[in-house]
């Protein structure tokens, strides 16, 4: 196993702390404006009633919406620092990590061997379990051990930033299954 770096350690502690704070800081800044919504109901004569409802639904929906697009930049954000320090150590390209869906097809590339299995992300139902497996050959083409492989595969934000930013070294997996195929044909 390899040493986690510091950065590698206080960037994880970091994020998870500020993932943590930032979903109950809109947990409760949602609830605040729900409630002062509804109050507002009861605060006009009943001819207001509609409008005070249809100002609720609103403010309601404004919050998911603000809530889901701070989630979605943050955990683009958290990915793309994680994929820049694995691809440092694949040799692929760093700045490929901030390419939204190009970044997916080169972990795919480099984990798998081939970018052809990249289709099996995009079909629905079938990426949950091939991200399963991904997130373990991940670990694999790292040296990591079986534990380690699956808690990535449960926790990812926790053990991805970890295996980005510590000393282990790339091992091509798939290169490394043919040369063992190779041995024993010889």
């Amino acid at each position: 196993m390899g040493k986690v770096s510091k950065f590698g350690k206080i960037f994880t502690i970091v994020f998870n702390i500020v993932f943590i704070a930032l979903i109950i800081y809109v947990s409760f800044l949602s609830l605040k404006f729900i409630f002062w919504s509804f109050l507002s109901i009861f605060s006009f004569s009943s001819s207001d009633s509609f409008a005070s409802m249809n100002r609720l639904i609103n403010n309601i929906l404004m919050m998911f919406i603000v809530t889901m697009v701070l989630l979605i930049v943050l955990s683009y954000a958290f990915s793309a620092v994680c994929l820049w320090g694995i691809f440092k150590k694949t040799g692929t390209k760093c700045s490929n990590a901030l390419i939204p869906i190009y970044n997916n097809f080169c972990l795919i590339k480099d984990i798998m061997g081939s970018g052809w299995y990249f289709i099996l992300s995009i079909i629905p139902f079938v990426n949950t379990i091939f991200s399963l497996f991904l997130f373990y050959k991940l670990g694999k083409c790292f040296g990591k051990t079986t534990t380690y492989c699956v808690l990535m595969m449960f926790f990812p934000t926790i053990v991805m930033p970890l295996l980005a930013y510590d000393d282990s070294e790339y091992e091509a997996y798939f290169a490394k299954k043919k040369s063992e195929k190779n041995e024993n044909i010889d």
